[in-house]
């Protein structure tokens, strides 16, 4: 995962916040137990090669938590070399109380 992002690519997170990618997807890794995401729509913006975004189902079984599902969608910006600048995940974090 961390190969897909660029240097200094970052990731902004309803439940961990804005983080560099390796602190990210290390937590996210260790409160996960299983996960499953389903695409729905990949968007690109015909202005801008470097932005696109995708609708999404996620499954989530965190550690010691219940199971949930939920809608989102992740923005994408990418560096010239194609790698992810910067991930933006948005959905609604009631689900997960």
């Amino acid at each position: 995962v961390l190969t897909l992002f660029g240097e200094e690519g970052k990731v902004y997170s309803p439940v961990y916040g804005v983080k560099e990618i390796e602190p990210f997807y290390r937590g996210l890794f260790h409160d996960t137990e299983k996960s499953v995401i389903s695409i729905h729509a990949i968007m690109a913006n015909l202005n801008d090669p470097y932005h696109l975004s995708a609708r999404f189902s996620y499954q989530w079984k965190r550690v010691d938590k219940p199971a949930v599902t939920f809608e989102g969608v992740d923005l994408f910006s990418f560096t010239k070399e194609g790698k992810i600048s910067q991930l933006e995940i948005i959905y609604d974090t009631s689900v997960l109380e």
